[in-house]
């Protein structure tokens, strides 16, 4: 499942406003709570629970912040203006003594701050460990569990507590609320910044270093191009956005990696931009992170849509093999989209929304002429190249332009049902494998 919560808490001063905006798009209710433009972490404000201990944001749609078996992440950067006491919460599903789901904060003041979660409704358990922050400064708070079922705590990316909890957490059918819970008599002592909860993904799964930025448009600290990782030719701007090819004209490939790989767990989906010239053997798509910098992505190692390669029109090329027939030909103002399906060995593209000529549909993959599309598994094209991927252009021509969006800010075009951004601050590229064209 993709974010289904992510507050920024920008806003106004003195502000009641809070939006959710991952694509759940849930109601959120202020109770007490203001935008404080003080001392945000990011952005322009943060979320001000600290002046009573009633103090909340209640989140509509409570099924949905149903933990259950699987994968989730909870976090929040949050800021103390006074010392924890009792039990006060970040977020949580949880209140009276029955009907409980989880509690992610302190429950015995600084001795002891983690997740309480409960299996059968009325009974608790805890996975906690001891933090007594200094006040007036940020920390950045959160709890995952992996495909292991290990569920670990953190402050500031460094594991405080963890133990293995193969357990299905109650469907609790309270609702979600934000630095406080349902007893409402909990609230967080200090400020809440950059919320998000993810159902059905570990982000971290180890210590990890916390974000730098704000979570983007789909809930991500998205990848950008990667500076360690790009030809000469291939100059960055835009905070490594945008990528500009000065490779001459066709004397000479410059190619450039994003700086995660594509996960081999989760469906992912990105866009890329183009503004520039658009000449001959302009490559957007995925290239093997062993392939050279000088390479083009029709060739091997790499799996690309192709900027009139050979012809008058694009091509699909996949470890150097064209697939015929070819898209329209790419041009500038294009959104190129990319959707992968690593555990299912496929990726499609589409150039907008505009269907090709056979394909019956936006998406193309296998060159065939029925109608391809990632949500459903239909059609795609069988990477058959070996991990792992990233993100990547290539350009013979000078003026190419790239501009990327892994999901910093929200798509042009909707990711397809059940695919996601590529997250920076996900261990995404942890546990790739070979793929292999059955």
């Amino acid at each position: 499942m993709p974010v289904v919560l992510l507050v920024h808490c920008d806003g106004a001063n003195g502000s009641t406003t809070f939006t959710d905006v991952s694509p759940s798009a849930h109601t959120v209710t202020a109770t007490g709570v203001t935008v404080s433009t003080t001392t945000p972490k990011f952005g322009t404000g943060s979320a001000n629970i600290s002046a009573s201990a009633g103090n909340r944001l209640n989140v509509s749609g409570p099924a949905d912040f149903n933990l259950g078996a699987g994968q989730f992440t909870i976090e929040a950067q949050g800021w103390f203006s006074s010392a924890p006491g009792g039990v006060q919460a970040v977020a949580s599903q949880f209140g009276g003594s029955s009907n409980l789901g989880w509690f992610f904060g302190f429950t015995t003041g600084s001795t002891a701050f983690g997740l309480t979660y409960s299996t059968t409704g009325t009974n608790t358990a805890a996975v906690s460990g001891v933090f007594s922050p200094t006040l007036n400064t940020w920390y950045h708070l959160a709890v995952d569990r992996d495909a292991s079922n290990v569920v670990r705590v953190y402050v500031d990316g460094a594991v405080i507590a963890s133990a293995t909890v193969a357990a299905t957490i109650f469907a609790s059918t309270q609702i979600c609320e934000i630095g406080n819970d349902n007893n409402n008599t909990r609230g967080f002592p200090g400020l809440l910044d950059e919320i998000r909860i993810n159902v059905g993904t570990a982000y971290y799964a180890g210590a990890f270093t916390p974000p730098t930025g704000p979570f983007g448009g789909g809930g991500v600290t998205a990848t950008t191009w990667d500076p360690a990782h790009k030809n000469a030719a291939i100059g960055l701007t835009n905070g490594n956005l945008t990528a500009t090819s000065s490779a001459g004209s066709g004397s000479a490939n410059a190619a450039v990696y994003a700086t995660t790989a594509i996960s081999a767990t989760v469906k992912q989906y990105f866009e890329v931009t183009l503004t520039g010239t658009m000449g001959q053997y302009f490559s957007i798509g995925v290239m093997n992170g062993s392939a050279s910098l000088s390479a083009n992505l029709a060739g091997t190692n790499g799996a690309a849509l192709i900027n009139k390669f050979n012809t008058t029109t694009s091509s699909l090329y996949r470890n150097g093999v064209q697939i015929s027939p070819g898209p329209p030909n790419i041009t500038t103002g294009q959104v190129i989209r990319v959707a992968i399906d690593f555990t299912g060995n496929k990726i499609w593209w589409a150039i907008n929304n505009i269907a090709y000529p056979g394909a019956g549909g936006p998406w193309m993959g296998s060159g065939g002429g029925s109608t391809e599309d990632p949500a459903t598994n239909t059609g795609g094209l069988p990477l058959n190249v070996t991990a792992p991927l990233f993100p990547a252009m290539s350009s013979a021509w000078t003026g190419d332009v790239a501009l990327l969006n892994a999901g910093a800010t929200a798509f042009a075009y909707a990711a397809p049902s059940g695919f996601v951004g590529i997250d920076s601050a996900a261990a995404s590229g942890a546990a790739v494998r070979v793929m292999v064209l059955a």
